[in-house]
């Protein structure tokens, strides 16, 4: 094998090394991102039950105590709607950039195998 075909192969190594990195980087901030939301839906969840048991306490009859209630009813419901959303559009980007990095992945490895050996 002469060197620049060395070097070429080289190059096709490194840049498909390069291309798995960033797949992996970009995976792992997508995976932080989706436990943020998972992390996210736990505390509002957590949030609304605690506010439900203290306006019990005060008082269930109370008009004033069961219309907030009703809001952060609402509140965690969309927040909870909002979590799943992102959720879902994580795993969707997921599945993209896997797609995208294994025909990418697979293209450098085409041009690899048609380098000479020379």
């Amino acid at each position: 094998m002469n060197d620049r075909s060395a070097a070429l192969r080289a190059d096709c190594d490194r840049r498909i090394g390069a291309q798995e990195n960033q797949v992996d980087e970009d995976l792992t901030a997508l995976r932080q991102l989706d436990e943020r939301w998972a992390t996210y839906r736990r505390v509002m969840r957590a949030n609304v039950e605690r506010f439900e048991e203290s306006g019990n306490a005060v008082g269930a009859e109370n008009y004033f105590v069961q219309r907030d209630l009703s809001a952060l009813r609402e509140v965690g419901a969309y927040a909870e709607r909002l979590a799943s959303e992102q959720s879902a559009l994580c795993e969707e980007a997921s599945r993209t950039i896997r797609a995208e990095s294994e025909a990418g992945i697979e293209r450098l490895r085409n041009e690899r195998s048609r380098l000479p050996w020379d």
